[in-house]
């Protein structure tokens, strides 16, 4: 039996899991708090969340006993609160930022995210209990790389591109396989954020992204949706029907419609297109002709230049299948290497596609 237990724990060791610390406060206010690998979604409607705590630990029945918890979502520099709050003693939070959330559980300062609930059920799963709490607040906190357990030892996690799970195209598969260490290594060499659009039954999806955590695009994520209209979606529009370029043209004011379809056209002549920002909304159209004829965008206080290029990767019928983008460029980057990062784009696109195409003469 002791060598089955080894065993589990090895192989159930080759499975990473995120790292959560699961705060309350007692009846007389005193916070008390455990670290959790074994957080999980349970339901999106009504939104339910679980953890599994054992049942030896002396934590968990003042959680129960509150009714109410928090989870902490640990980033990589919190592997101290996973320490403090897993050894043994009265003073875990000896140390420790943390504010009052909306159940009165403590919120940990840093922390990726707080997810508060309140008990729903608490279930026997063998040596552990299973959890279920039903969601009653969600908040994004610090964006950074999550701590990560893994092999019996922490650590954080680092990835290539973020690729959607919810499209199934084997071309577009294809397409996003052939590009996604393109799309790495372009951001690492650009030091700018590269991200692929596809059109998925009808609507446009962020399908890849390699947009780091401590971009201020944190908050968008692979399987995001994206409208087509202006100032989006501009490859879709600049290579595709004619019908579809009207679509896209009657989202733009009657007075910026003639400058707007000039853009399409260039844009499609030189194998590039610019788009911005779509915050401030009133003028991003206006802000999006701009910057495809190359006038001055303001800059804001990150020094980041608000416009991105983007360049189409087609099918062999020649329509767009994926859109790829650089973003996140440094103004002075901008000004003087824009046309260099987007050549070095068109140079992915057109590999992505080659590469493709071999494989579909192989099969």
């Amino acid at each position: 039996m002791t060598d089955t237990k080894n065993v589990f724990r090895q192989v159930l060791g080759q499975y990473p899991t995120g790292v959560t610390a699961v705060t309350a406060r007692t009846a007389d206010g005193t916070p008390v708090g455990m670290a959790v690998g074994s957080f999980t979604s349970v339901s999106m409607d009504p939104p339910i969340v679980g953890f599994l705590p054992t049942k030896t630990s002396s934590s968990w029945p003042k959680i129960e006993a509150a009714g109410s918890f928090c989870v902490n979502v640990l980033t990589s520099a919190q592997e101290n609160v996973c320490r403090a709050l897993s050894a043994r003693g009265e003073d875990k939070f000896a140390g420790l930022s943390w504010t009052d959330g909306v159940t009165g559980a403590p919120a940990i300062e840093g922390a990726l995210a707080w997810i508060e609930c309140t008990v729903r059920d608490v279930l026997d799963a063998g040596d552990h209990y299973m959890v279920l709490g039903d969601v009653v607040d969600l908040r994004m906190g610090t964006p950074a790389l999550p701590l990560v357990f893994f092999r019996g030892g922490y650590g954080k996690f680092s990835s290539g591109p973020l690729v959607a799970e919810d499209f199934h195209d084997q071309h577009q598969v294809r397409l996003v396989n052939a590009v996604r260490d393109q799309m790495q290594a372009i951001a690492s060499e650009l030091g700018v954020e590269a991200s692929a659009t596809a059109e998925i039954d009808g609507r446009l999806v962020l399908v890849a992204t390699t947009w780091s955590p401590f971009s201020d695009r944190a908050a968008v994520r692979a399987g995001d949706r994206v409208p087509f209209r202006p100032p989006f979606a501009l490859p879709f529009a600049v290579w595709g029907t004619p019908e579809r370029r009207q679509q896209w043209l009657q989202g733009v004011p009657d007075d910026q419609r003639g400058a707007a379809q000039t853009v399409l056209d260039i844009s499609a002549e030189r194998g590039w297109a610019v788009s911005v920002r779509p915050e401030p909304s009133a003028d991003a159209v206006q802000r999006m002709i701009a910057a495809n004829f190359h006038e001055p965008l303001t800059v804001g206080p990150d020094g980041i230049d608000p416009r991105n290029v983007s360049v189409p990767v087609l099918g062999p019928d020649g329509s767009v299948r994926l859109s790829l983008a650089l973003s996140g460029m440094k103004a002075e980057f901008a000004r003087h290497h824009l046309a260099d990062a987007a050549d070095r784009l068109v140079m992915a696109a057109r590999k992505a596609e080659r590469a493709v195409a071999n494989q579909r003469t192989d099969d």
